[in-house]
C-alpha cells in the first residue's frame, strides 16, 4: 500500500471549488532528510510526505491529526489542446505566405495566389493535427467535468516531443496521443501458425509504430509518480483516431499494452469509476502540471 494514513487539509485553488492537498505518514521509497530536524530518514522508514512540496517529515516533528501541507500548490494550468502543433502550422504558413509574396508581390495578385494556391501537405497536416487534439481534449474534458483533470500539450524535459494529454482520474492517470487519420483501422494478426504477432493497420498500411513509439512518454510520467509513491497505481496509454472509420461490431483493441480506441469510447474509460482516490488524483495533476508543463497557447486557432 503506497499510503498507510492521509490526513486531508483543504485548500483553495483560485476561484476553483476548494481542492485536498494530502500530507501522508508511509513507508519512504527513499533516504531522505526531515524538513524540520534535518534528522536523516532511511528508506522504508516511516515518516510524513508532502506530495506538492515533495519533502519528508520525521515522526517525531509531525504528530498524526497536525499535518499540513509545507508549501501551497500551483494552481493547475490544464493547457492548451493542440497548441504545439497549431503554432508550427502557423509559422510553416507565415513562410508559405512570405514565399508567394516574394515572387508575386504583396498586392491583389499576391492575395490571390495566397487564396488558391494549396498549402504543403506537410504544412497542413499541422493544423489537421491541431484539430485532432482539440476533438479528444474536448471530449475527455467533457467526460471528467470536474471529477478529474486533463493537462493538455505537455512538454517533456529533454527532449523535443510533447504529450498530447494526460487525464488523471479515479480510473488511473492516462497517457493519450490524438491521430486525425482517415481510412479505416484494424486489428490484424501478422504472426505465423503457432505465433502471434499484432499489428496496427489504417488505411491499409502498417501504423504499428503509433502504438510502440509511446515508452518514452510513460516513463516520463512515471518519473514523476514514482517519488510521490504512487508507482503502484495505473497508468494507461491510448491511441485515440479521431476522424477513421472502423470495422461493424468492432471494440477497442489493446495492442503492446497501448488502447486503440475512438474518443467517445476512450472518454467513457478515463470517466470510469477506479482505485484512485481524490486526494491522489489532485496530487498527482498537481505534480505533472508543474513538471510536465504545458506548450504556450497559440496565438490563433
Amino acid at each position: 500500500m503506497w499510503a498507510d494514513q492521509a490526513v486531508k487539509p483543504q485548500v483553495a485553488i483560485g476561484a476553483a471549488d476548494a481542492l485536498s492537498v494530502t500530507m501522508k505518514l508511509m513507508s519512504l521509497r527513499y533516504d531522505g532528510t526531515c524538513v524540520r530536524c534535518d534528522a536523516p530518514l532511511a528508506a522504508k522508514s516511516k515518516g510524513w510526505y508532502d506530495s506538492v512540496a515533495k519533502k519528508v517529515t520525521c515522526c517525531d516533528c509531525q504528530q498524526p491529526g497536525t499535518a499540513q501541507p509545507l508549501a501551497p500548490p500551483q494552481p493547475i494550468d490544464t493547457g492548451t489542446a493542440g497548441a504545439a502543433a497549431q503554432q508550427e502550422y502557423e509559422r510553416r504558413r507565415a513562410k508559405h505566405d512570405a514565399q508567394i509574396e516574394d515572387k508575386w508581390g504583396e498586392g491583389r495578385l499576391g492575395r490571390f495566389v495566397k487564396r488558391v494556391a494549396a498549402e504543403p501537405q506537410s504544412t497542413s497536416a499541422y493544423s489537421k493535427g491541431a484539430d485532432g487534439e482539440r476533438t479528444v481534449g474536448g471530449r475527455i474534458d467533457d467526460a471528467l467535468a470536474g471529477n478529474g483533470f486533463v493537462l493538455h500539450d505537455r512538454k517533456v524535459p529533454g527532449t523535443k516531443g510533447n504529450i498530447d494529454h494526460i487525464a488523471i482520474a479515479s480510473s488511473g492517470t492516462w497517457i493519450i496521443d490524438a491521430k486525425k487519420y482517415t481510412g479505416l483501422v484494424e486489428e490484424r494478426d501478422k504472426g505465423g501458425w503457432a505465433k502471434t504477432d499484432l499489428r496496427l493497420y489504417v488505411n491499409n498500411r502498417d501504423q504499428t509504430k503509433l502504438v510502440r513509439s509511446m515508452g518514452w512518454q510513460t516513463e516520463a510520467v512515471r518519473k514523476q509518480l514514482d517519488p510521490m509513491g504512487f508507482a503502484d497505481l495505473p497508468i494507461h496509454r491510448a491511441v485515440c483516431f479521431t476522424n477513421a472509420q472502423w470495422p461493424r461490431f468492432t471494440k477497442p483493441f489493446v495492442i503492446d499494452g497501448v488502447w486503440v480506441i475512438w474518443p467517445s469510447a476512450l472518454a467513457e474509460k478515463v470517466a470510469a469509476p477506479g482505485p484512485v482516490p481524490a486526494d491522489a488524483v489532485n496530487a498527482i495533476a498537481h505534480r505533472l502540471s508543474e513538471q510536465l508543463r504545458a506548450n504556450p497557447a497559440p496565438t490563433t486557432v
